[in-house]
């Protein structure tokens, strides 16, 4: 019986320091064929005069995400990125008689694009997507992710439908399924389009618009992610400025 009760006090003690080793082990992302060494990750979502750094990445392509504790009561500059779950949601297209929302009014704060930073300075962005070699097109089928800063905790499941139509050209309804659960501070989304409309433009050609699309909360990021990497600057004069 002491030799149980031992084992079983092992275990008591050893069970935080497995589930931080789960936590330390979990999936990085990787940016493939990259060159430009490390680089700061940061939003400008609360402010493009001051930057918050998100992570990094280090100089073999791999990511780091630090996403930062935050009050919206001390940022002052946030409100072009600010909506709330019930806008963000586009609740009123939402006539699905069993959608669901708790604390519709919570607000959020979308953090639209990861920029790359160099010697303090705006080099360039990263856009996670599902389209290979490529940047993201919200016009093609595939995935991209986005992370919500929520103010408090809430949640929306809803099937919602928008009329799109256009003189003669097209009249279709367009639907998001949003499968959203948010708690207090950072959050991560993906945004999939999973059906297209195609017509005939005045030109005679074939065009597409978004036809179906579903919006949904993640726990970690999907391995089939590709991270293409725009990068705008001139690595030679960033130096000389320095």
């Amino acid at each position: 019986m002491k030799h149980i009760t031992s084992i079983l006090i092992l275990l008591v003690f050893a069970l935080p320091q497995l589930c931080k080793a789960q936590e330390v082990q979990k999936y990085l992302p990787k940016i493939q064929n990259y060159t430009k060494g490390e680089l700061e990750l940061k939003s400008t979502s609360f402010g493009e005069n001051n930057p918050i750094t998100i992570g990094k990445v280090t100089a073999d392509g791999t990511i780091h995400f630090n996403w930062p504790s935050l009050d919206l009561n001390d940022m002052t500059e946030h409100n072009f990125h600010t909506t709330t779950t019930k806008d963000f949601t586009k609740a009123k297209y939402c006539r699905d008689s069993t959608a669901t929302m708790i604390n519709e009014d919570v607000i959020l704060v979308e953090n639209k694009y990861v920029y790359l930073f160099k010697y303090g300075q705006l080099v360039g962005c990263i856009i996670p997507s599902t389209q290979e070699g490529q940047e993201h097109r919200e016009d093609q089928l595939g995935s991209t992710l986005n992370w919500i800063f929520s103010d408090d905790e809430t949640s929306a499941q809803a099937n919602c439908t928008e009329k799109k139509e256009w003189e003669d050209l097209y009249s279709f309804d367009e639907t998001t399924a949003y499968d959203l659960t948010f708690k207090k501070g950072w959050n991560m989304i993906s945004k999939t389009l999973s059906a297209v409309e195609e017509y005939e433009n005045e030109t005679g050609t074939t065009s597409s618009l978004p036809k179906t699309k579903i919006a949904q909360s993640l726990d970690q990021i999907p391995t089939d992610i590709h991270w293409h990497v725009k990068y705008w600057a001139n690595d030679e004069l960033l130096e000389i400025e320095q």
